[in-house]
């Protein structure tokens, strides 16, 4: 009794909206690298006797692992994250308040998410987190391609989670996108710092294991 008040309760939130599945030319998708971010917060967190669960998310909760401990349910938690596949559009702000309702206790909660959503609903759903007593942790997973947009050529653009698609010139567009991406990690980056929530930008070109190391130690410093 003693041992389940005083362990941690986690739930990680994976974003398998189709967004990201992006992959670019070369390499992992982001959606391959949450995962693989996923699994490795659930290994530590269970190995040191904490309880853990998973909700895999995309504008619904696809699966709902509850929080629990030991080796047998880190393999329940591996196979949940092993068959998510890219799926619907991003409704991340809805679905937070979906896995929020299922929750039993306060705890750690953990988004690792393109967070491909206007940054205003996202912030206010994570803030009503906060208000409802959770710790609340947002593991932002970009590639490479969406931080520098590299491209140089005429290039065929298509929407990952709506129909359209255009035919550009990168060089007219560069300036104007990375403009507005810099303001849009602003924003969330300024909410998250009004709430309280401890936000890192972990590129899906990067070891994961590196990256999981130097949050937690940020964590463990604050």
């Amino acid at each position: 009794e003693h041992e389940d008040e005083t362990s941690l309760r986690a739930t990680i939130i994976l974003d398998a909206s189709a967004s990201m599945g992006y992959a670019g030319t070369a390499g992992e998708s982001k959606l391959m690298h949450a995962k693989r971010l996923a699994a490795g917060l659930a290994y530590l967190l269970i190995g040191q006797g904490d309880s853990v669960g998973l909700a895999v998310v995309d504008r619904s909760v696809r699966d709902l692992v509850p929080p629990r401990s030991g080796a047998g349910h880190l393999r329940h938690i591996a196979a949940a994250i092993t068959k998510a596949e890219p799926g619907g559009e991003t409704a991340l702000a809805d679905v937070i308040d979906l896995v929020e309702a299922r929750l039993q206790r306060r705890g750690l909660i953990v988004l690792i998410s393109d967070l491909m959503d206007q940054a205003t609903p996202l912030i206010r759903a994570l803030a009503r987190l906060r208000h409802g007593r959770h710790d609340v942790a947002v593991l932002h997973v970009l590639h490479r391609d969406e931080l520098t947009f590299p491209f140089a050529d005429w290039t065929r653009f298509e929407g990952l989670e709506h129909s359209a698609e255009a035919i550009a010139d990168p060089a007219h567009m560069r300036a104007a996108y990375l403009d507005a991406l810099q303001a849009w990690r602003d924003e969330l980056a300024d909410g998250c710092r009004r709430q309280r929530i401890d936000l890192a930008m972990v590129p899906s070109d990067e070891p994961c294991g590196r990256q999981l190391a130097a949050w937690l130690g940020t964590r463990a410093a604050a």
